[in-house]
């Protein structure tokens, strides 16, 4: 019976260790100004987010009902995420990335011009990436449509990260911004 016991920490252990594989899969057609986001951990399916920008605001559909979204943050919020997104930068194992672009202005030139234009700018942001995190496998698939009037910008991405680094990223994060505010404070 004491052994059941033990066996407790040691599953505890493995999962704070053991890292946790993320598939974010993203869409957005520009000419409709609509979008979909998809997010699957260890391959099961959490959640599809529907979503249009309209004006300024940004309409989520999600579970079949649609809500309207504001974003606004406050300066701690935005430099939580600022020290967030530094802590957990290298914490993150980048497995998989590939961008699916589909561009078309029925004019060959210049739907040829757009999508080396967009692919070169996907080239680059994931050569930067790819020098951050050597072992990734990137990929820039481009497919012009030279007699529609299209604009579809697919991303996919494999991420993981072991859970213990994603807690001890965000109790970083909110001791250096305690400690920058109270610092702030003395002054």
């Amino acid at each position: 019976m004491e052994s059941l016991y033990f066996l407790i920490p040691l599953f505890l252990i493995v999962f704070i260790t053991f890292p946790i594989s993320l598939n974010i899969r993203a869409s957005f057609n520009l000419k409709n100004k609509k979008g979909i986001v998809s997010l699957y951990v260890f391959n099961i399916r959490l959640t599809v987010i529907e979503f249009r920008l309209q004006d300024n605001n940004i309409f989520i559909k999600k579970n079949k009902k649609e809500e309207i979204v504001e974003f606004e943050l406050s300066e701690k919020q935005k430099r939580f995420a600022k020290q967030f997104s530094v802590q957990i930068q290298n914490k993150v194992n980048v497995k998989n990335l590939v961008s699916f672009t589909r561009i078309g202005t029925k004019d060959a030139l210049e739907t040829s011009m757009y999508n080396g234009i967009i692919n070169s700018v996907f080239a680059c942001v994931f050569g930067y990436i790819k020098n951050l995190k050597p072992y990734a496998k990137i990929d820039v698939l481009s497919y012009p449509a030279f007699n529609k009037n299209l604009f579809i910008i697919t991303l996919y991405g494999k991420m993981s990260i072991s859970f213990f680094d994603f807690i001890y990223s965000l109790l970083m994060s909110f001791i250096i911004i305690k400690r920058s505010e109270k610092y702030e404070g003395n002054k």
